[in-house]
């Protein structure tokens, strides 16, 4: 006999694979709201510190700065946290 639950079949795994979806896809929803990507302002001395420190490489050499590549940023701080001046933060 088959059960039921507001209608709907009550089928375990289905419902267990789209409760995990759904946290998922919430998560990621979160993640991009609240999970801003760092940018490194014109302060930029162009030392490096923060390339060698980002634990993804986002960050690259620019003209006359670094730049993170905001896709690849997961907003860590760990450049934030080595550079001399302050050029990284939070976008």
């Amino acid at each position: 006999m088959q059960r039921f639950s507001m209608g709907i079949p009550v089928e375990k795994e289905k419902n267990i694979a789209f409760l995990i979806k759904c946290v998922k896809m919430n998560l990621k929803i979160l993640l991009e709201v609240f999970l801003m990507p760092y940018v490194i302002s014109d302060e930029c001395i162009a030392c490096g510190a923060c390339a060698g420190e980002c634990p993804v490489g986002a960050i690259s050499e620019g003209d006359g700065k670094y730049v993170i590549d905001p896709d690849t940023c997961i907003s860590c701080g760990a450049c934030a946290g080595v550079c001399p001046v302050g050029a990284p933060q939070e976008g």
